[in-house]
């Protein structure tokens, strides 16, 4: 079921009387050049004054079916941060020798100049195309002559070889659209189904219509007259979609529609299904001579192997000893990549390749070692979580190890990686499992066990506020994984630059980390930190946080309701102990109260004590998020929680002069 804001009910009726007319090509008027700001968000940048899309099918004699999808888009920039909106972009999908081809591209920037509007056509030069990798190319269109107050505006015509799959409608952009229409044609030889993705109301307008086409008939052509389903989308003033904290991929919510082809009908009355199942999906990619088959090109393992069963006698063991090889002997490229298109074997060789190359690799190795293993076919965060059953709903691979029915997932492309601690690009709801026999089963890809940050501080405070003091932090799983790879080769001028400038201190000294190669171990950061002004001095009086720099100062969600799932990647405990030893001849008059807050449905739990100790003041906080995603419908309570922690957390401790 699908839920509708009030705030999109709202715009779903407002019609700007600006905005309310036909919009055609190249009739902008003077008063869009004047506008200043957009009513409805008076925070944008910019605004789509029009996005309009035609897409609809043509039967082509050489060919077959063809997607033609027409583009006019209308962008009014309001501000010098909106000059980016000055530059269209333009995805071109392409498949072996086959591509989507581009036509009919005009494209004007607008300005007021003496009272008068004046045109700046956009010219070859200012079109650059270039591959975003081996399925896409991108056309970037740099509008000429772009400043504040400017209208750009462009049209064009997408021809796609590609029949069986509409590019998704597109309704909320990154900036507010004052006008939306799109009209979607289906023939009626096309069986398509209709996905929404973000929370809003579809309510299209759905008709028939007839119209010509012509098919191959014997030695020539005919003529037949066919049914249509039009599909058409009309919105006015769209929101913007806002980035928020916490949020695995933005795209995963954007007001959208997807069409799934499930069969197509030819002339002659036969019916190809399209439509598969993701078991299905897993079993093509299986079959696929770029992954499964790379699987068995273990020759050049089979020493390796030998080596390692040699070593070690347990799977356990053999499992860590192939993983460790893997991560030691290859490279990861920064691909991510489902198919390994150059084989693992010239891999191995370079000691370099994407994802499949070197986790197939890790698979295949696993076996030669006695290892129960497989692949698990996943959709990175960026990838987007995918609606419908398709292979492109996939591009990366990791490998599973069934040792005595307990799974552990690996990642060699990380080289600080660790049994089911999978980088924070992997962690993206499921993923499939593939057997060698072809058949799959869903796995969660999140761990079940908390990463854990313990962070202990002593310091001293003077009475005139300056603090100086030792601390100590120690990471687990996913935690130390993150340190180590935002960590990796840092210089420590640049590390402890890098604290002084975060925290406000004054200096920081003897920074070290130990165990920082060792992806098994916790890895433990210490350094030595000095603080002016760590405390509010008024009088006889000291004030202060006993957390200090230690504190969580701004609620990180803001927003009165939220749409998304909270996405914390992995659950975690984070844990602070902080002892003060406070200035001679003071003693505290006002000490924050204890707090134990915890989340419904065990989410998660805050805690918080502060004692008085002679000479000093102890505090201890703990702060648990047990669950990798949080559903939006528990938002005021996570927002909340967060509130009540930020309020506490920036209590004071008062001393006062004997």
């Amino acid at each position: 079921m699908k839920y509708v804001t009030p705030l999109f009910l709202l715009c779903l009726g407002s019609i700007s009387a600006l905005f309310g007319q036909e919009i055609e090509f190249g009739e902008v008027s003077k008063a869009e050049l004047e506008m200043t700001e957009y009513a409805k968000d008076t925070t944008a940048h910019a605004v789509i004054l029009h996005s309009d899309r035609n897409t609809y099918y043509d039967y082509e004699l050489n060919t077959g079916w063809v997607l033609y999808t027409e583009v006019h888009k209308r962008i009014k920039i309001l501000d010098k941060e909106g000059l980016e909106y000055g530059t269209f972009k333009i995805n071109l999908y392409k498949s072996g020798s086959t591509e989507e081809e581009l036509s009919r591209l005009r494209a004007y920037t607008y300005n007021l100049e003496d009272g008068k509007v004046v045109d700046y056509k956009m010219k070859r030069e200012n079109r650059f195309e270039t591959e975003v990798n081996d399925s896409w190319d991108q056309m970037a269109i740099s509008m000429p002559n772009v400043k504040e107050g400017s209208v750009v505006e462009i049209t064009y015509k997408l021809i796609s070889p590609f029949a069986s799959s509409i590019d998704d409608v597109i309704i909320q952009e990154d900036i507010p659209t004052a006008s939306f229409h799109a009209s979607i044609k289906i023939p009626q030889y096309f069986n398509t189904r209709r996905m929404v993705k973000g929370n809003f109301n579809v309510n299209p307008n759905d008709s028939e219509r007839r119209r010509n086409i012509s098919f191959k008939s014997g030695g020539g052509t005919s003529n037949v007259a066919m049914n249509e389903t039009v599909h058409d989308y009309t919105y006015k003033d769209i929101p913007a979609l806002k980035e928020e904290s916490y949020v695995d991929n933005i795209n995963n919510y954007r007001y959208s529609i997807a069409y799934e082809i499930i069969s197509v009908q030819n002339n002659s009355g036969g019916i190809k299904k399209l439509a598969t199942t993701w078991e299905q999906v897993a079993k093509s990619i299986n079959d696929s001579k770029y992954f499964g088959d790379e699987i068995k090109r273990t020759r050049m393992l089979v020493d390796d192997a030998e080596a390692i069963k040699a070593a070690h006698s347990g799977s356990l063991e053999r499992m860590y000893a192939a993983f460790d090889f893997i991560k030691n002997h290859m490279n990861w490229n920064g691909s991510a990549r489902l198919f390994s298109y150059n084989g693992i074997v010239k891999a191995y060789k370079e000691k370099t390749g994407n994802s499949a190359d070197i986790n197939l690799m890790l698979v295949g190795l696993l076996k030669e070692c006695g290892v129960d293993a497989s692949p698990v076919l996943v959709s990175t965060k960026d990838h987007g979580i995918p609606l419908f059953p398709t292979r492109e709903g996939f591009n990366y691979v990791v490998a599973a190890a069934n040792i005595n029915n307990t799974y552990y997932l690996l990642d060699a492309t990380e080289k600080y990686s660790s049994p089911n601690v999978l980088p924070t690009r992997a962690l993206n709801w499921y993923g499939f499992m593939v057997n060698e026999d072809g058949s799959s089963r869903q796995m969660t890809l999140y761990p079940s066990e908390k990463s854990k940050l313990s962070i202990m501080m002593n310091a001293s405070l003077d009475e005139e506020g300056y603090l100086e003091g030792q601390q100590r932090v120690n990471y687990t799983m996913s935690e130390a994984l993150q340190f180590r790879a935002g960590n990796e080769d840092a210089p420590q001028t640049q590390k402890t630059e890098a604290l002084m400038e975060a925290y406000g201190m004054s200096n920081v000294s003897a920074w070290e980390v130990s165990n920082m190669d060792d992806p098994y171990q916790p890895v433990t950061e210490s350094f030595e930190f000095e603080m002016d002004e760590a405390a509010e001095v008024i009088g006889n009086d000291i004030y202060f946080s006993p957390l200090f720099f230690l504190k969580m100062d701004n609620n990180p969600f803001v927003q009165e309701t939220r749409e998304y799932p909270i996405d914390y990647a992995h659950p975690f405990v984070k844990t602070t102990m902080v002892s003060i030893s406070l200035p001679e001849g003071y003693e505290v008059t006002s000490l924050p109260e204890p707090i134990n807050l915890a989340l419904p449905e065990g989410m998660g739990s805050f805690r918080y004590m502060v004692q008085k100790a002679q000479g000093n003041i102890n505090i201890r906080t703990t702060f648990t998020i047990n669950k990798s995603i949080v559903p939006s419908f528990h938002y005021p309570l996570i927002k909340e929680f967060y509130k009540q922690r930020v309020d506490k957390e920036n209590e004071k401790v008062v001393l006062s002069k004997v």
